[in-house]
């Protein structure tokens, strides 16, 4: 129920006008008249939320309503909390899901200004969420009536009825208008989906059943070299992907090690056709990797937003290992052609193009010519120089640099959100975190680390809420719920892998010892999930900036992604609040 809603209620089982409770609550009668009709609202927890509240209760005792709640100012503030978290999350949802069938259908900002009348610009804020419409939806009529005129050939209907989830010939020019408000405002975005199932993968994925699946330890390196003739043609798609294997086996038997760029802005879904390629593809990456080689992946964003994330899903057994560099473009390639880029400097190269939607006329050429591999070398370390660091991957070895980024980040402006599968480490009193250390099976360098870096964790704490408001949101678990999957001490700040469960008691001291941290913090606060979500996997987002992924379970291991796309999809995540 709105606030509204029940408002206007209360007002009736009282049987007060706008004039007497105006008088009994000391409020104008036509804010009064606003708060019904929902074209004003009040702030939670204000004075005039109070007034309103003892105005009504007054009126009730005058009137001689014995049934009247006691804690009517506790209900409307609820309900104007309610209220504001639905309306963030449907301009949440309006925001980018305009933001995606404008990339998808490459829609100019200028264009569509000028056919609405407003300033590019205030396109733009709208685009990122930064700014609303006064009137969504007129907004949204007028969209719909520009997306009539200007992108509603065949295909791009096809279009708009898969995203609508209705039969193509279901969609009319009558009912394009409802449908399109319906989903800008209402529907699942995607992005989220395809973040959802990244971390449900990230979260499942063990190295070891991985390693034994495809039997790593056993991979036969051939002490003699792969050999082809110095240059070699391929033609069409199926024979580009034998020149990549034939690649992948010059590299993993090659005598020199060193870095391998690899590029390719080929749709993944062309790519992942062949099952069977798939696997060798990434069985030959292995190897590579087995040999001592370091990759630097250039990933190409410029994709469908699922596209990207089932691509970054493909790499997870990869960076695990710690000698995957990812990168991605800054600038789009041109449009009219695939190519793809595979360099291993002074042992070979794979080099070719095909025209978008045509790939299987492509062609294809690799080589380890002295002068190819000179071109070839110099043309990747430029391609190099225009990508990006998609993410900073560290692992255990490298924990001093974490610590220090995470140091300076402390600074930098923006609110920092927290998805986590237990109360984190900054919030347990002192004395219960060494009395859980003292009972864990940790040697006492890992109990003195620990320690350390807790300590180092707190005080980072305490810079950001200096002047930064940072929400925690975790499962609270009921003895029963504890009973069915108990949890372990949040290691993954300090890259401990060693699990250090908490008996219930432990548990429920750590609960008190976060509600002290929040007194004693004003901008911290925390919310209570309503599922348990990811076991194995903390998230924290600082807004604007990045966002940071730990996976707890061996190995330990921290993502830090930095690309503005992919950092407002997790931004975007609708996390279930349990109502308190």
């Amino acid at each position: 129920m709105k606030f509204s809603e029940f408002f206007i209620t209360c007002c009736e089982n009282v049987g007060c006008t706008n004039a007497e409770l105006s008088k009994a609550a000391g409020v104008d009668a036509s804010l009064i008249s606003r708060l019904k009709n929902g074209s004003r609202t009040i702030a939670s927890e204000s004075k005039t939320l109070m007034k309103l509240s003892e105005g009504l209760s007054l009126l009730a005792r005058d009137n001689g309503i014995t049934e009247f709640p006691k804690d009517i100012y506790q209900q409307f503030n609820h309900l104007l909390v309610e209220d504001l978290r639905r309306e963030s999350q449907r301009l949440n949802t309006f925001s980018h899901n305009t933001n995606s069938i404008f990339e998808q259908l490459n829609i100019s900002n200028v264009h569509l200004s000028k056919y609405l009348s407003i300033d590019p610009s205030l396109m733009s804020r709208i685009r990122r969420g930064q700014r609303k419409p006064a009137d969504i939806d007129l907004f949204i009529l007028n969209l719909a009536n520009y997306l009539k005129i200007y992108y509603f050939s065949e295909s791009q209907r096809a279009f708009y009825a898969k995203e609508f989830g209705i039969p193509f010939e279901e969609l009319s020019y009558a009912n394009f208008p409802d449908l399109l408000s319906d989903w800008l405002i209402n529907r699942t975005l995607k992005n989220e989906n395809s973040i959802s199932h990244f971390l449900e993968k990230l979260n499942d994925f063990n190295l070891e059943e991985y390693i034994d699946a495809i039997s790593f330890n056993a991979i036969h390196i051939p002490q003699a070299p792969f050999l082809l003739p110095t240059k070699r043609h391929y033609y069409g798609f199926q024979e580009m992907r034998t020149g990549t294997i034939d690649f992948l086996k010059m590299v993993a038997t090659a005598k020199k090690v060193g870095t391998v760029t690899i590029f390719s802005d080929f749709t993944i879904e062309k790519l992942s056709e062949d099952v069977n390629f798939s696997k060798k593809w990434m069985f030959g990456l292995a190897m590579m990797i087995k040999r001592g080689n370091h990759i630097n992946q250039i990933h190409y964003l410029d994709r469908p937003f699922k596209e990207i994330m089932l691509g970054l899903e493909a790499w997870i057994p990869l960076y695990m290992t710690g000698q995957i560099s990812p990168y991605y473009m800054r600038s789009k390639t041109n449009q009219a052609f695939c190519h793809l880029l595979f360099c291993a400097p002074e042992v070979a190269a794979l080099s070719g193009e095909a025209v978008a939607g045509f790939e299987d006329e492509g062609r294809y050429l690799l080589t380890n010519l002295n002068k190819d591999m000179n071109y070839f070398e110099k043309r990747s370390q430029k391609i190099l120089s225009l990508a990006m660091p998609l993410m900073e991957i560290y692992m255990k070895e490298q924990a001093k640099q974490y610590y220090n980024k995470q140091y300076s980040n402390a600074e930098k402006p923006g609110n920092r959100k927290h998805i986590l599968s237990s109360p984190a480490l900054y919030t347990i009193p002192d004395a219960l975190l060494v009395s859980m250390l003292d009972k864990s099976s940790l040697n006492l360098s890992g109990k003195d680390n620990v320690l350390q870096q807790a300590a180092a964790l707190k005080q980072r704490m305490d810079t950001i809420l200096n002047n930064y408001r940072v929400t925690d949101i975790l499962p609270i678990l009921d003895e029963k719920e504890f009973s069915e999957g108990p949890m372990t001490l949040q290691l993954t700040d300090v890259f401990e892998s060693s699990d250090i469960p908490y008996s219930y008691s432990d548990y429920l001291s750590h609960l008190e010892g976060m509600e002290a941290y929040k007194r004693s913090h004003k901008n911290y606060r925390y919310q209570t999930a309503a599922e348990k979500g990811y076991k194995n996997i903390q998230i924290f987002i600082h807004e604007g900036v990045s966002v940071t992924v730990q996976k707890s379970n061996f190995p330990n291991i921290v993502f830090v992604i930095k690309h503005k796309r992919l950092c407002e999809a997790f931004e975007d995540m609708e996390f279930l609040i349990r109502d308190k």
